[in-house]
């Protein structure tokens, strides 16, 4: 248990360069860390936002569940790929009806997809999706966005069935 709100959290590495990053442990020297009447969710690294999820109705709330918990499933399993999938449910149950992660590392394990299919219990919630990373981040006409370290890049593209905006 280390209290992190970071239930279907990802790192990804290309070229031997982590672009999604999670990132990581704090201190408990930090002021008011085990105070009665504060919780350590007040800091940035045990919340949603920290981590490589999404977060429905952002507000001062740590954007997930408390302690929810899920198993992740291997769906299938090969030499040049994995397809893997997490029930984000228990983390959102207040928001969702139902919301499924899935991971899939394709073209010989070069490419990853992350895909969330998630059926809202309001249709005007607001949902902002988080990525980590320590990169250089451009953020294209084209709907997508490129990662820059140490002179090597990754693009990301999107898919939805609904309009969204990218930001940095």
């Amino acid at each position: 248990e280390h209290g992190q709100q970071d239930l279907g959290n990802f790192i990804y590495e290309a070229f031997g360069i982590r672009f999604a990053h999670d990132i990581g442990r704090d201190s408990y020297n930090l002021p008011n860390y085990f105070n009665e009447g504060t919780t350590k969710l007040n800091y940035y690294v045990h919340r949603a936002e920290a981590h490589n999820v999404y977060v429905i109705n952002p507000d001062e709330s740590s954007g997930q569940v408390w302690h929810a918990k899920s198993e992740i499933e291997t769906v299938e399993q090969k030499p040049k790929g994995v397809i893997y999938t997490v029930d984000m449910t228990p983390a959102y149950f207040e928001q969702i009806e139902e919301g499924k992660r899935g991971y899939m590392l394709t073209n010989d394990r070069s490419v990853l997809v992350v895909q969330d299919e998630i059926v809202p219990k309001e249709a005007d919630d607001e949902f902002k999706w988080f990525w980590a990373t320590e990169a250089n981040i451009t953020v294209n006409e084209d709907k997508t966005v490129t990662l820059t370290k140490d002179r090597k890049t990754v693009t990301l593209y999107f898919d939805s069935n609904v309009d969204f905006e990218l930001e940095a």
